[in-house]
């Protein structure tokens, strides 16, 4: 490990830090109790600072991550062409309910279907929302599995007619709006004429009608540099829902010229559902460029929510530090400022607000806790374009050997799900990055051996 070491005072702090690291010894029973928590910020004297240690960072492309969260009702579906990172393709399976206890139109003899639609609450996107997309919903043929938490790579067997017809949404607008789509015929036919035996109660019913899936075409022939968007929806509001427009003959045995009743089937806490996120196309873009092209440059490094992407950060040679007091540790993350997107308020289109940061696992692949740093929700500065994660006690923690070395897992923060419903994503500079290079600063005492 090269560290380049400089004393922050004159050598008349060489005294006080001598004197400083007796009272550690003698003030401190417990061996592993040093570090900021024992000496204040006023008393940073005759400190040793380095910002060279050596660090190591590796971007690891996540199989899946969890998409269904009792938190959080907030599902996604859309395509979208980020011009580092790739397609980004995101679609949604659902069921529905009646509300009633039964479901029961009357005598099909009665009965005329006018139309069925789906709504869907739009309630945010990411990306260009005025670039249209051709929507695409298709009849769940496998029925939702009781126990499995389903993820971001899980699918269920759908049947092969596309429902929406080619709706082209979003079209000629640069407002966001709900969605809603009017499905072919065939699916209000096959909900207003149900067998009795399937509308008995809602679990026969979702025996019958297993749900829906939906998303959107691939994008195509749209010369922006990042068209499409991803668009979030709440599927428990009210403004989500299948609805089905039929009439109902008269008291003189004649339909109405217009349809004259609504039935809404909604999404509930209860019903089960979960989204995709998928990326593609990406070989030939940065992302590709960096981690497949021969010898890793490691120029880059990429995290990303929903089609995740992490971080692993690795110190390999703390133990090189010996036995120290941990006063100030930090890692900080700069980020290239070409890579960040337009300016939206505050915070720039594609960084992440929040980063958190995990031990690993075993596997060093996923988290097995946080640590201690307050490194919960550690915000962007959009100012310096970098992430300050702290780490001072988790940072003496493995100088002491207290925690097994395995390094960090940086990944956007899950704070209210948005881990599973956002592409957002950071571009950091990396170990090679002459510019932008990532650095761990630590500012310590050396302790009598």
């Amino acid at each position: 490990m090269r560290l380049r070491v400089g004393n922050i005072l004159n050598r008349k702090g060489l005294g006080i830090l001598c004197a400083t690291a007796m009272f550690l010894l003698v003030a401190c029973k417990d061996p592993n109790n040093v570090g900021i928590g024992v000496l204040p910020s006023s008393d940073l004297v005759g400190m040793v600072y380095t910002d060279t240690t050596t660090i190591e960072l590796e971007t690891q492309l996540i199989d899946s991550i969890t998409t269904v969260s009792a938190q959080s009702d907030i599902h996604v579906f859309g395509n979208y062409i980020d011009p580092a990172m790739g397609s980004i393709s995101a679609g949604t399976y659902t069921q529905f309910r009646f509300p009633n206890t039964k479901l029961d139109f009357g005598s099909p003899d009665s009965l005329r279907l006018d139309s069925i639609v789906l709504k869907l609450d739009v309630v945010g996107f990411f990306g260009r929302i005025e670039t249209p997309q051709t929507m695409r919903v298709y009849e769940i043929a496998q029925s939702f599995n009781d126990t499995l938490k389903y993820s971001s790579k899980d699918s269920l067997l759908v049947k092969s007619k596309d429902l929406a017809n080619g709706k082209i949404i979003n079209r000629n607008t640069s407002v966001l709006s709900n969605v809603s789509v009017r499905l072919d015929n065939s699916l209000g036919e096959r909900l207003l004429f149900a067998p009795t035996d399937s509308t008995i109660d809602n679990a026969m019913f979702l025996k019958y009608f297993k749900g829906l899936y939906f998303d959107t075409s691939p994008i195509k022939g749209y010369t922006s540099r990042e068209p499409g968007a991803i668009m979030n929806i709440s599927l428990q509001s009210g403004d989500t829902r299948l609805v089905l427009y039929y009439s109902k003959k008269d008291s003189s045995g004649t339909f109405p010229k217009k349809e004259n009743k609504n039935y809404s089937f909604n999404v509930t806490a209860a019903s089960k559902k979960f989204h995709t996120f998928k990326r593609s196309n990406f070989n030939d873009l940065l992302l590709g460029r960096e981690l497949f092209s021969g010898e890793r440059p490691h120029n880059y490094e990429f995290i990303q929510s929903g089609t995740l992407s992490q971080v692993l950060v690795t110190i390999p040679n703390i133990a090189a530090l010996g036995k120290v007091a941990i006063n100030k540790a930090e890692l900080v993350f700069p980020c290239d400022p070409s890579f960040l997107g337009v300016k939206l308020g505050n915070n720039y289109r594609y960084s992440p607000p929040d980063l958190d940061m995990f031990y690993p696992d075993s596997t060093l692949r996923k988290p097995e806790k946080f640590f201690v740093d307050g490194t919960i929700g550690v915000p962007f500065n959009p100012t310096k374009a970098t992430y300050t994660i702290p780490i001072t006690n988790t940072l003496q923690g493995l100088v002491n050997g207290a925690e097994e070395n395995r390094g960090f897992l940086i990944r956007p923060s899950s704070s209210s799900n948005l881990i599973a419903n956002t592409p957002n994503r950071i571009i950091l500079g990396g170990v090679n990055n002459a510019a932008y290079k990532p650095k761990l600063i630590i500012i310590y005492t050396t302790l009598p051996k």
